[in-house]
């Protein structure tokens, strides 16, 4: 009986062991990522820039990707299964989600109390090659009325001449907050804050909720990293609206 109870025993740990490396080995190709849709027109089937740079296409998908636009912001959920020519990934994609998307707007005194300045909980920021700033922070979320998040160019202020765009965060909770904690993401198309206008990078300031007052410096020649890629382990954090 000890003999077969050993037996079991060692037969169950190779099962066992078996079935992780198994789950190892199908996680390593099972990825998430920050990207924007390109999708000349006519094209029922985009394809994806990541924000460093990768260039990504779809192999198969039972996501409604039609309805993609050109340039949209998105996060996209895939398995790479290889390479293939004028691609850098071929992928077969699980699923996307939409990403809100703003523009920078001009802040003047008026707009202040609309815009707010409320302190924010940064989870991550970065700057896309597609010319694209991302935030990702964390809120408390609200019970009746949607936060509000903002990039401006702060036309009250005066900035120091030294090649970089200038640029504010502003959040604003409308006085409305739970004890409840949700992630969210917003893409800000940089526009004529952009590279191509003559920049040399961004500097975004915005209201810490731990360190108070900080700037983040970019610059545009560093833009080398996917930044926003990584493993998904199907745990995707929960995200509330706001606008």
């Amino acid at each position: 009986m000890k003999k077969i109870s050993f037996f079991l025993t060692g037969l169950l740990i190779v099962i066992v062991v078996s079935v992780f490396q198994a789950c190892d080995n199908d996680s390593e190709d099972y990825w998430k990522a920050t990207a924007t849709v390109v999708k000349p027109e006519g094209e029922n089937v985009p394809s994806f820039v990541l924000d460093g740079g990768t260039t990504v296409a779809i192999a198969n998908t039972n996501a409604s990707v039609s309805r993609l636009e050109d340039g949209e912001r998105v996060w996209i959920y895939y398995n790479i299964l290889g390479d293939i020519e004028g691609y850098d990934k071929y992928v077969r994609l699980n699923g996307y989600r939409s990403i809100l998307t703003k523009d920078v707007i001009e802040f003047t005194e008026e707009m202040k109390d609309s815009i707010g300045d409320d302190p924010v909980r940064v989870y991550d920021i970065w700057v896309s090659t597609t010319d694209f700033l991302t935030i990702r922070f964390i809120m408390n979320v609200p019970l009746y009325k949607k936060h509000m998040v903002n990039l401006v160019h702060n036309t009250e202020e005066e900035y120091e001449d030294d090649g970089y765009a200038h640029l504010e965060y502003r959040y604003n909770n409308m006085n409305d907050v739970t004890n409840r904690i949700e992630y969210g993401t917003v893409s800000f198309r940089l526009g004529e804050y952009s590279k191509e206008n003559g920049y040399k990078g961004v500097k975004v300031r915005l209201n810490s909720s731990e360190n108070g007052e900080i700037v983040y410096t970019y610059d545009y020649s560093k833009l080398t990293t996917d930044q926003s890629v990584g493993w998904d382990d199907g745990r995707d954090e929960p995200e509330t609206e706001f606008e």
